[in-house]
């Protein structure tokens, strides 16, 4: 700690998991703590749906300790350590069918995202510290003779999941 006081470089001691990581500007606030220095400090960006870069997740190289912001009343949250994330040798190829019902009614809807960081990416929700490949498919299945239901959550299923599987960093349980 001495020597990040003093001025010089983080330890190497700690060095961040996954991707990306890069030192704050000078206008980029980090977590407060006493007794860090704030050259400790590395962060991870994320993109919000306005195209604005912010940093959302902290590292903190003197201790090794991983930190986010708040979602409401701002400060920081001590988190776990991030998914390294690995990609492995395998290829996703997708189909789907769908029969009509009694009545000739389409009533089950399909989605289907098999490149899910392609995705994430063009919904500017990156899903970096996700293993690859990763894919999502979900079946609905519509209510009462009617598709209306399945065909509600089949368009807004994936706007709502994206945004909670880039909020997540952390490897899954």
């Amino acid at each position: 700690l001495a020597r990040l006081a003093a001025g010089g470089g983080p330890s190497e001691a700690h060095k961040a998991v996954g991707p990306n990581w890069k030192r704050p500007g000078s206008m980029t606030m980090v977590p407060n703590i006493a007794g860090q220095p704030d050259n400790s400090w590395l962060i991870h960006e994320k993109q919000e749906a306005t195209g604005k870069y912010r940093a959302w997740l902290f590292f903190n190289s003197a201790t090794g300790k991983y930190y986010r912001q708040k979602e409401v009343g701002g400060g920081y949250l001590l988190v776990g350590v991030p998914n390294a994330p690995q990609e492995y040798p395998l290829y996703v190829r997708v189909g789907s069918a769908n029969l009509p019902s009694k009545a000739g009614k389409k009533l089950d809807m399909v989605v289907l995202l098999p490149e899910l960081h392609k995705t994430g990416f063009l919904l500017k929700q990156p899903l970096e510290f996700m293993d690859k490949p990763a894919s999502l498919f979900v079946l609905c299945d519509g209510l009462r003779n009617s598709p209306a239901a399945a065909e509600f959550c089949a368009k807004k299923m994936h706007s709502l999941l994206l945004p909670k599987l880039s909020a997540r960093a952390t490897a899954w349980e």
